[in-house]
């Protein structure tokens, strides 16, 4: 089963085109100044057979792409390439994944699912957020991440200095806000700094 935190069909606010956000739930880095740390605890939220959520994404033919987030969608990585390989054999779509942990980290793992994550996916962002290195253009949240092109899929798309997209989706009395907020976002939603910790550089053992 795939442990979500949450899951939207129809944005356009983390990637170019319309998307599928997967927010994975459980993360091992407690970055400062995190916005979602409610999704950073290794427990059950809304899960997921790898079919069953391929099915949802799959029910929208004018969605162009997936974003994986979190959460850390790494420590998943087994029910993940489940997903993704189901995904990529019915359709064309384009994957993003955010990952706190580094590229150089990730390439040298032995885990067969973490590079058969690699693999499946088109654009990783990789390393923690750093409140210090904090930016405000891009898909990146702090400068010191890195944007990895493992396809051409969208090497079209500026992922550094485009101007952010930030939607707010109401529902009932529950609210989601997508995208990499801006200061302003952050104050309106009152974004406090809660998670104070170090990251840590490793992986789960199922990972």
């Amino acid at each position: 089963m795939i442990n979500v935190a949450e899951v939207f069909v129809g944005t356009r606010a983390l990637g170019p085109g319309l998307r599928t956000v997967i927010w994975v739930q459980g993360c091992p880095f407690h970055c400062k100044g995190c916005y979602s740390p409610e999704w950073i605890p290794n427990i059950p939220a809304k899960l997921y057979t790898p079919q069953d959520l391929a099915t949802l994404v799959l029910s929208r033919p004018d969605i162009e792409g997936i974003t994986l987030s979190g959460g850390e969608p790494f420590i998943q990585s087994e029910e993940l390439v489940e997903f993704l390989t189901l995904i990529k054999k019915q359709s064309n779509k384009n994957v993003i994944c955010f990952s706190g942990f580094r590229f150089s980290f990730l390439l040298q793992h032995p885990s067969p699912s973490v590079q058969g994550m690699l693999r499946l996916i088109d654009v990783l962002i990789d390393g923690p957020y750093v409140q210090e290195k904090e930016t405000s253009k891009g898909l990146r949240g702090s400068t010191n991440q890195h944007i990895y092109h493992f396809t051409s899929t969208l090497l079209f798309h500026d992922f550094i200095n485009q101007e952010r997209v930030n939607e707010i989706h109401i529902s009932g009395s529950e609210l989601l806000a997508i995208g990499i907020p801006s200061p302003e976002i952050k104050a309106l939603f009152g974004f406090n700094n809660k998670c104070g910790s170090q990251p840590k550089e490793h992986l789960y053992e199922r990972a």
